[in-house]
């Protein structure tokens, strides 16, 4: 589980599946995420979904709403 500093505000809904960048790389996706609880309008939980090969969630990593 992570937490996101995405919520109401941005769209973010039960379910909204966002995809992970780490900020060396913004246009390569390393894994996908799928929100699970909304807390608020800027917080949100999600699980982690899938990840590259050897790749791990870090704190400064960036997401983005999947198209």
């Amino acid at each position: 589980m992570v937490t996101i500093d995405l919520g109401v505000s941005q769209g973010i809904h039960t379910g909204s599946k966002l995809q992970i960048f780490k900020p060396t790389d913004l246009n390569t996706p390393v894994g996908e995420i799928e929100v699970t609880d909304v807390t608020d309008t800027g917080t949100s939980h999600a699980r982690v979904g899938s990840l590259s090969p050897g790749g791990k969630v870090d704190f400064s990593d960036q997401v983005r709403l999947e198209p």
